[in-house]
């Protein structure tokens, strides 16, 4: 039941940095769109953190969930092609301030990044 409840919040995360990818990329502006995320403060009793995973070119791969208190990760995958904005935090705690989800278009790039607001 946690490893599911884990699994979703990460299906959330990586859908909304989908549906503001297919916005940003739906004009011919270079818009930068932010997402407030509702986030559970814990699952199953414990924390979380989230991160975006990525290789050595930046190139995202996947959201991923960890429960602190176990050893259960769990990953959503992403399209191709998306880089993350090293500029922003990618790695955030679910306890902490409010978590948005971003993209945006830096020709010839579209960089994404969750990060608290503000």
């Amino acid at each position: 039941m946690v490893r599911r409840e884990l699994k979703e919040v990460a299906d959330y995360v990586a859908d909304t940095i989908v549906n503001l990818y297919f916005l940003v990329n739906s004009t011919s502006t270079n818009p930068s769109l932010e997402k407030t995320l509702q986030l559970p403060s814990e699952i199953g009793g414990s924390r979380y953190y989230m991160e975006i995973t990525f290789d050595g070119n930046n190139v995202a791969q996947t959201i991923r969930a960890v429960l602190q208190s176990r050893a259960l990760n769990v990953a959503s995958w992403l399209p191709r092609g998306l880089k993350v904005d090293t500029g922003k935090t990618q790695v955030i705690q679910s306890s902490g301030p409010t978590v948005v989800a971003g993209c945006k278009r830096v020709v010839p790039n579209v960089l994404i990044w969750i990060a608290y607001e503000g």
